[in-house]
């Protein structure tokens, strides 16, 4: 009779896993699944221990910045760049622009004074002075207008200012003409003129008698016992849109000198008020100057009824 043989383990009371009865047959032992979470981190690290592979991603790095930080300011040189060529675009248009409007536009000055005799039955009763107002620029004038001044003192310690300030010595020249033009406007002679390029605008100034011993003649310039002048002041515009109106003063003294044919007047330029634009306003500062010196030399003031000069 065969015995049942148990060649497998009886679990504990309660277990209730099974049990194989009778032979068993051998089977190869079954290797171990590899443990994953100790082998990943090791291949994902290793690029960084690797010193070769670590210092070229630094370098990329570094170039890459770099390049991003030169893009970047060559952008804004070129935005620079850009702006500075508008400026300088700009700037260069507006000189050209001035240039050629100061070589175009019209340009006033008094080109000469003359001095001609009037006959009356074959003899000098006066010598008419006229002005020769010129364009000498290469567009004509516009809204022209002038207040042809004309004066004449005598001449002695007990005339004029010297009665008053006999110790002062003022500069050998009338007012400014602009002062003149002022009063002169709201009652006086205003001459308007249109002057083309290189034309001529003449202005008759004032006749000075010719005939011996006549008060204010000739005879009397030349015996030092009178002075006279003409000056003015000459306003215009040019064509050019958006420029300053233009200023021209001019002052003539008058002299005399006896020839072999008689006296004769001559005429010769004022110390001051011969002056074009923006030199005025030097030309009267200097004016100003010169009597604010001549009334301190004696040790006065300018007294206002003289001249009230400005000396900021």
């Amino acid at each position: 009779m065969n015995e049942i043989v148990n060649s497998g383990t009886q679990g504990d009371s309660g277990d209730n896993s099974s049990s194989v009865v009778g032979p068993q047959t051998a089977t190869a032992a079954q290797a171990k699944p590899p443990d994953t979470k100790r082998t990943a981190p090791k291949n994902k690290c290793r690029w960084t221990q690797d010193p070769l592979m670590a210092a070229l991603t630094a370098a990329g790095l570094i170039a890459l910045i770099v390049y991003t930080a030169y893009t970047r300011q060559l952008v804004i040189d070129t935005k620079f760049a850009t702006g500075e060529q508008a400026r300088l675009t700009t700037d260069s248009n507006r000189i050209n622009l001035e240039a050629y409007t100061a070589v175009q536009r019209a340009f006033i000055t008094i080109s000469d004074v003359e001095i001609n005799p009037i006959y009356d039955n074959g003899e000098i009763t006066h010598w008419a002075l006229r002005i020769n107002i010129e364009n000498s620029g290469s567009t004509p004038s516009v809204d022209l207008n002038v207040v042809p001044t004309n004066t004449d003192f005598p001449v002695g310690p007990q005339e004029g200012w010297s009665k008053i300030y006999p110790s002062v010595r003022l500069p050998n020249v009338p007012n400014d003409p602009e002062d003149a033009r002022s009063i002169l406007q709201r009652g006086g002679i205003s001459l308007r003129a249109l002057i083309g390029p290189h034309a001529k605008y003449p202005i008759i100034s004032f006749g000075l008698p010719a005939a011996e011993g006549a008060p204010h003649g000739i005879t009397a310039i030349l015996a030092g016992k009178m002075r006279a002048f003409t000056y003015g002041a000459i306003h215009y515009h040019d064509i050019f849109k958006g420029t300053p109106e233009h200023v021209t003063k001019y002052c003539f003294g008058i002299g005399a000198e006896k020839t072999r044919d008689g006296i004769r007047p001559q005429s010769y330029p004022c110390a001051h008020w011969n002056c074009a634009d923006e030199e005025c306003q030097g030309d009267k500062r200097s004016y100003e100057a010169e009597v604010i010196k001549a009334f301190r030399d004696v040790g006065a003031e300018v007294p206002l009824e003289f001249y009230p000069p400005k000396t900021e």
